[in-house]
């Protein structure tokens, strides 16, 4: 049998070892959250510029013919 001021040190490795976890699964999170915000955003630019682009480009065709 295990002695009890043993157990409590366990218990204590456990606690630390929870919140070490906790807080990775926390960054996990917040990083891919950053991630998907910054994928969203570079879209949208990119949606912009492709329809910018071809605008310009039916302009110069209408006004070369």
């Amino acid at each position: 049998m295990v002695p009890v001021r043993q157990r409590g040190q366990v218990a204590l490795v456990m606690v630390i070892g929870l919140l070490v976890l906790a807080v990775g699964m926390y960054t996990t999170y917040s990083i891919g959250r950053t991630i998907y915000a910054k994928v969203k955003l570079q879209n949208a630019a990119d949606a912009v510029a492709y329809s910018t682009a071809v605008r310009e480009a039916r302009a110069m065709n209408f006004a070369a013919f």
